[in-house]
């Protein structure tokens, strides 16, 4: 499979974290869960250099998701990995949830699917093997509001840093963060991938 980083643009990357702990002394209910969540963002194109965008088509058609649209660019490719971590007097179990774009459901870690987590596994590969000083970020779109609705769907990072956004934003969209993130992604799909084949 060929993957050609000339075709990918604009790539950001967040992180949130959640924590929650009940104790119910009526229930006698008590526990405590933490949510790790990561979101690349990257938009990809058809160029004389690589199809990566006509890829990314072609491969989610292996999964079983219907509608798998980026809500702000049909060229963009959001992936959203999270785990969640509940401990309480049973033990620890641990969830994982992977979502592409708007699509209309969890992608699922299965064998219909696996070709397409080895596609993004692939993927994201790519820019984080990729030389800082070769990330492709365009004015026109770091400038826009696009920015700052694309990264975390459903969330506008312009409101939630208020005045420290424009700092915010070099931080999202800087090749050092993006690699990292990208990182902590891959262990979670390998984390994934060892729990589905044991």
């Amino acid at each position: 499979m060929r993957i050609n980083f000339t075709g990918i643009k604009n790539v950001g990357y967040e992180t949130r974290q959640y924590f929650y702990y009940v104790n119910n002394h009526e229930s006698g209910d008590e526990f405590e869960e933490v949510e790790d969540e990561h979101f690349l963002n990257l938009e990809l194109t058809d160029d004389k250099d690589g199809n990566d965008l006509s890829e990314f088509k072609k491969m989610i058609k292996t999964t079983d998701l219907n509608y798998y649209d980026h809500p702000v660019d049909p060229a963009m490719l959001n992936i959203a990995i999270s785990r969640d971590v509940v401990r309480d007097y049973l033990g620890q179990t641990i969830d994982y949830q992977v979502y592409i774009n708007e699509a209309d459901k969890e992608l699922v870690i299965k064998d219909e699917n696996l070709p397409f987590f080895t596609y993004l596994a692939k993927l994201m590969n790519k820019v984080k093997d990729t030389p800082d000083n070769k990330f492709k970020l365009e004015d026109d779109y770091l400038y826009s509001k696009d920015a700052a609705v694309s990264v975390i769907i459903g969330e506008d990072l312009e409101d939630t840093y208020g005045e420290s956004y424009p700092d915010a934003l070099k931080e999202i969209y800087s090749p050092q963060k993006i690699k990292a993130g990208i990182s902590a992604m891959n262990n979670l799909i390998k984390d994934m991938m060892t729990d589905y084949f044991n």
